[in-house]
């Protein structure tokens, strides 16, 4: 029971344990990776969303995963640092911006607090992929809200 508490409370601050964006289904989002039930892969999860949106590939969370095998972070957790050194690594262009909205047509991944997630902006509104929620349509207003620290990732393609 201690180990179980243990656990959750671990989740709670440092991974992917709270579905953050339940909204209207989005259709035709071919980037979209699911960080299944292993709750410390959304930062893998929204990299490799960052990497199929980008080149138009169909690369998984695991290949990702491998990318922090190197030592980075004993605990495996991915921070935002971790996912766009992986981009980089990857030949993705990407950059840290002040927090905004990305422009019509771009995308970035966002810090929820303890969960990130892949966000694209399209004429329809902000197209979220949440690993652990799914997929989501969200207005700017109310995706901004959301998102907990001052910057996010900008993802160019």
């Amino acid at each position: 029971m201690k180990k179980l508490i243990a656990i959750a409370l671990l989740s709670a601050m440092y991974g992917c344990a709270t579905p953050t964006m339940a909204s209207q289904p989005v259709t035709d989002t071919k980037w979209f990776v699911s960080q299944g039930f292993n709750l410390s892969e959304c930062g893998p999860a929204a990299a490799t969303m960052g990497l199929n949106w980008a080149t138009g590939k169909q690369t998984s969370r695991h290949q990702a995963r491998q990318f922090n095998r190197r030592g980075i972070n004993w605990m495996r957790w991915w921070n935002m640092k971790i996912v766009s050194e992986y981009l980089t690594s990857q030949g993705v262009s990407n950059q840290f911006v002040k927090k905004q909205l990305p422009p019509m047509g771009q995308a970035g991944i966002y810090n929820l607090g303890s969960h990130i997630v892949f966000a694209e902006m399209t004429p329809k509104g902000v197209v979220v992929g949440d690993p652990l929620g799914g997929l989501s349509l969200k207005s700017p207003q109310e995706f901004m809200k959301t998102t907990a620290l001052t910057y996010y990732i900008s993802v160019v393609r």
